[in-house]
């Protein structure tokens, strides 16, 4: 019994052994077959990870070949064609075509709705119109709804006297005393910038040495009850920033004393709200051995009281203050106005948005708004910004720079939260002048291409862009006015 249970063993032994090497030459035939494998991103064989791909290729090229016509037709030459002459005759080269010149987004013919609003008296829109190229400009009215909606026909026009586009003229600022009895306009012309004052009874301009003995070097605002204006003058004695009387001239100085021995430059000045107070922006310039840096500044008068002036804030590195960016809060509780600063950043001077604050003594850049042109200011009115009627939301142009041009855009800006947005988006078109409508609901602005300008509305989303006036000038200033 032993033995035949060895012998079993010793046959179980071999059957398990010939199955194993069946077993293994069926699983090397199987291995030996070709078997699609993703390689191992890990392994270093040759092959992985594959070549890459060239990104040129040559595009094969192919032949079409065609078919000749079956019957070629001889086509006759027309009765009375010149036996001298090839018929038919030789194909000549065609001229190019040239592309016509369109014309540059003029405005389109406006509905005007002749009837009156019930129960609403319609605003005035002030701007430089353009009667032609080469022609006279000549100041023109609009009348419009609170919606910014042309409702009559422009009838009241002005020739304020200062030639055509031809002779280099050039309007660069507009600002009307809210009785509209003077129209105070700066001009630009071959020989320099130059202020005028217009007088409505009069039609005429006023001869302003003779009226009132001294030179107006620069206006900055009228006051709310047009009795008054600020501006800078220049006597035969000396030159100041002043207050002065409309009717007579008669008036004070609002000079601000010495600062580490340098007196201050006065870029701009603003009544409040109420009149009752004027800020101004003044600005202290590096001199030779002096070793001081550039120094900006706002200060606070009590009107007609040139002993009152308190320092609101000073800014040191900050350049000058734009003319006509200093600007109240509707509320009187704040400032805003665009000044220069240098970076750190190797950018240069550039532009910022800043916003002063009444009762805390704070001053301080809200936004960036572009860099300053080497040689100055090169758009009259482009680095604007203005206050929406609550005194909640600021609007104001930005330029920014790419790949050597030049683009320009509308920004929204919420004091509160201080989120902004775009209303206008980036353009190559230069904006400038923006302002808000006397009832708060759109942002007016101008848009030039060129030499061809006109006055443009959109609405606080960014909708409903629309042309309200023109044609006009270059950057052209406008004065929107809420009849009362």
């Amino acid at each position: 019994m032993k033995k035949r249970f060895n012998s079993l063993s010793s046959f179980g032994v071999i059957a398990i052994v010939l199955f194993l090497l069946l077993l293994s030459a069926i699983l090397l035939i199987i291995l030996r077959r070709p078997i699609s494998l993703s390689p191992d991103p890990t392994s270093t064989e040759i092959g992985y990870p594959p070549p890459e791909i060239s990104s040129t290729y040559e595009i094969p090229t192919v032949t079409f070949t065609i078919q000749p016509t079956a019957n070629v037709l001889t086509p006759v030459p027309p009765e009375g064609w010149p036996t001298d002459e090839l018929w038919p005759p030789l194909t000549s080269t065609p001229e190019p075509m040239t592309t016509p010149v369109a014309e540059l987004f003029p405005t389109p013919q406006l509905v005007y709705l002749d009837e009156k609003v019930p129960g609403k008296e319609l605003d005035s829109i002030w701007y430089p119109h353009r009667k032609g190229k080469n022609a006279d400009i000549e100041l023109e009215e609009v009348k419009i709804d609170e919606k910014g909606k042309r409702k009559e026909k422009p009838t009241t026009k002005l020739d304020l006297g200062f030639g055509s586009m031809a002779d280099y003229p050039r309007l660069l600022s507009l600002q009307i005393t809210s009785d509209d009895a003077y129209i105070a306009y700066q001009s630009a012309e071959r020989e320099g910038a130059v202020w005028t004052i217009y007088e409505m009874s009069s039609g005429q301009n006023i001869a302003i040495r003779q009226k009132y003995g001294f030179t107006l070097i620069e206006f900055y605002r009228w006051s709310p009850d047009a009795k008054y204006f600020l501006a800078h003058i220049d006597t035969d004695n000396l030159s100041s920033a002043s207050l002065i009387k409309v009717t007579d001239g008669k008036g004070v100085m609002l000079e601000a004393s010495e600062h580490d021995g340098i007196f201050p430059e006065m870029d701009d000045m603003a009544f409040s709200p109420d009149g009752n107070l004027i800020a101004g922006a003044l600005s202290y310039h590096p001199y030779s051995g002096k070793n001081n840096p550039w120094m900006n500044e706002i200060s606070i008068w009590r009107t007609g009281d040139p002993s009152s002036r308190e320092i609101l804030c000073r800014v040191e590195n900050g350049k000058d203050t734009e003319l006509h960016t200093l600007k109240w809060s509707p509320d009187g509780q704040k400032l805003l106005w665009v000044g220069g600063m240098e970076t750190t950043e190797g950018e240069g001077w550039v532009q910022y948005l800043w916003l002063a604050n009444r009762s805390t003594g704070r001053c301080e850049p809200i936004a960036k708004m572009g860099n300053v042109p080497e040689q100055g200011f090169s758009v009259s009115g482009g680095f604007s910004a203005d206050w929406s009627p609550d005194s909640s939301q600021i609007a104001f142009r930005v330029k920014e720079e790419k790949e050597g041009n030049s683009y320009y855009r509308i920004v929204l800006l919420d004091i509160n939260s201080g989120m902004e947005k775009d209303l206008v988006i980036p353009t190559q078109d230069v904006l400038s002048n923006v302002q808000f409508s006397p009832n708060g609901d759109l942002v007016v602005y101008s848009i030039s291409r060129i030499d061809y300008g006109e006055i443009w509305t959109v609405g606080l989303e960014g909708d409903g862009i629309t042309p309200i006036a023109g044609p006009t000038t270059i950057n052209a200033p406008f004065w929107w006015e809420k009849n009362q």
